[in-house]
């Protein structure tokens, strides 16, 4: 493994696990109506991509880090959907 490798893993690392904790805000509170649909569906894409990317070069870091970002960005999509269309309260619109 190279030295650039552990930056590569770190960084992978902060970015699968970087939107967990809006996942939980939304799941625990049930509270969308600050996030943004386009902003969740323009980084899915981009991670998606990413993801195409890392398959193409074959680089296990960048196939990994962009799985999990993309599981975590699709389940922050699903609970927008959800918590946003199922609510009238006033932050839901």
């Amino acid at each position: 493994m190279e030295s650039w490798d552990l930056v590569g893993i770190a960084a992978g690392s902060l970015t699968m696990f970087g939107f967990y904790p809006q996942i939980i805000k939304m799941y625990r509170t049930k509270l969308v109506g600050d996030l943004s649909l386009p902003m969740l569906l323009q980084y899915t894409t981009g991670i998606f991509l990413w993801l195409i990317y890392g398959i193409y070069l074959k680089n296990s870091i960048l196939i990994v880090s962009n799985a999990v970002s993309l599981a975590s960005f699709l389940c922050g999509i699903v609970l927008y959907l959800k918590y946003n269309k199922s609510s009238g309260m006033p932050g839901n619109r």
